[in-house]
């Protein structure tokens, strides 16, 4: 009876152990399609040459809509190897991978791109139809173009990049081509009067590295508790927010977060500020 029972239990166990691997493949497999949904294909603009990337510029092949976005991801070409940034040519096809979630404004900002997989080199067609978007906005998305905010912080087996895509009021000056300084003021409602927030799940105790398109000269960080979140009265609702200390480190601005909050980011540059909004939730149980 007992060599009976050890049979049964290793056949349970490699049953046990086979629906365990084909639960991956088909998250796997899930993973796979979702990130396939939600690509899309681009052409590449530049005026760089050599090792100098230049001002660039991405254009949706599907709807021919303009927008920019980070070159800090992964990189590859045709037969999967990697590239440098500056390996890009001025007409290549692209396929670009990340979280979907494009601004609204014009151009598009992409904040959320996580890769980048050359389809086809120097796409001349494409290129004499699109060319010349590249010198109609690197001048205007370099200079008009309110900085975005990405969050980098670890999960258990994964690195994440979220796109802050909530922001509140913020000033911005600019020179237009004209050399005329032009002024951009939008107010908001107080942080926890906001309809929504860009939510992120983390871990207790997380670091969470603040990464600007353009660096800013100061940056300020307060927390509420989610709990607040609807508050009408802002002048006792502020006196309530906890101040995050932010440290400046060689690869950008580090604050700690905890679950269970509403952070208000305050960043400010020579020509201008604003605010951005996240919320943070825990971990899901891995048990």
């Amino acid at each position: 009876m007992k060599k009976k029972t050890i049979v049964v239990i290793a056949v349970i166990g490699v049953l046990a152990a086979a629906a365990a691997v084909s639960v991956f493949w088909i998250g796997k497999e899930k993973r796979e399609k979702e990130a396939e949904d939600t690509a899309l294909e681009a052409l590449f603009l530049r005026d760089g040459s050599g090792e100098t990337v230049g001002n660039y510029l991405f254009v949706d092949t599907r709807n021919q809509t303009p927008f920019t976005g980070p070159l800090e991801g992964s990189i590859t070409d045709e037969q999967g190897e990697e590239l440098e940034p500056w390996e890009l040519e001025n007409g290549d096809v692209v396929k670009i991978y990340g979280n979907g979630i494009m601004t609204m404004s014009y151009p598009g900002q992409y904040p959320g791109i996580t890769k980048i997989v050359r389809i086809q080199k120097q796409n001349q067609e494409l290129l004499e139809q699109y060319g010349e978007l590249l010198k109609q906005f690197s001048y205007q998305e370099e200079a008009s173009a309110l900085p975005f905010l990405n969050l980098e912080y670890s999960q258990p087996q994964a690195v994440v990049t979220a796109a802050v895509n909530t922001t509140g009021g913020y000033r911005w000056e600019y020179e237009n081509e004209a050399g005329e300084t032009v002024s951009e003021t939008t107010d908001a409602a107080f942080i926890l009067q906001w309809n929504e927030y860009e939510e992120i799940k983390i871990p207790e105790h997380t670091d969470v590295k603040l990464v600007f398109s353009k660096e800013p000269e100061e940056i300020t960080v307060t927390r509420y508790e989610s709990s607040m979140q609807g508050q009408t009265e802002v002048s006792e609702a502020e006196q309530y927010g906890e101040p995050v200390t932010v440290t400046k480190e060689e690869e950008g601005s580090v604050m700690q977060a905890e679950p269970g909050y509403i952070y208000s980011v305050m960043a400010k540059w020579d020509n201008g500020e604003a605010e951005y909004g996240f919320q943070t939730f825990p971990m899901p149980s891995l048990q």
